[in-house]
């Protein structure tokens, strides 16, 4: 999870050559892009949060996904007891290893 988190902070990133005589950019090559096609909730992504467990927990404002490292499995108000709104703002995991959800509520 944590190559992933490299990998998604490497993809906005270019590299400049120090060569003085020759000044190239250079790319990641191995970069994977995760979209709506491959299950992410179709919006901004808002919090990201990796428990003790590896999951890679990703809140946007359509909902709450978690990664295992090959697909997400999303989860809604609907499906969640006391979640009031499926716009995540902020996620959080305490010392007991009990993730905190913070969300907003459309008025």
């Amino acid at each position: 999870m944590r190559a992933l988190l490299v990998l998604i902070s490497l993809a906005a990133t270019c590299f400049v050559s120090a060569n003085a005589q020759e000044m190239s950019l250079h790319y990641p090559t191995n970069v994977q892009a995760f979209n709506s096609d491959n299950g992410l909730p179709q919006n901004s992504v808002a919090a990201i949060l990796e428990d003790r467990s590896g999951y890679l927990w990703v809140g946007t404002f359509g909902g709450l996904s978690r990664f295992d490292g090959h697909r997400f499995r999303n989860f809604t108000h609907r499906g969640i007891d006391g979640l009031p709104s499926d716009r995540i703002a902020a996620l959080l995991e305490d010392a007991q290893g009990q993730i905190w959800i913070g969300t907003e509520k459309r008025v």
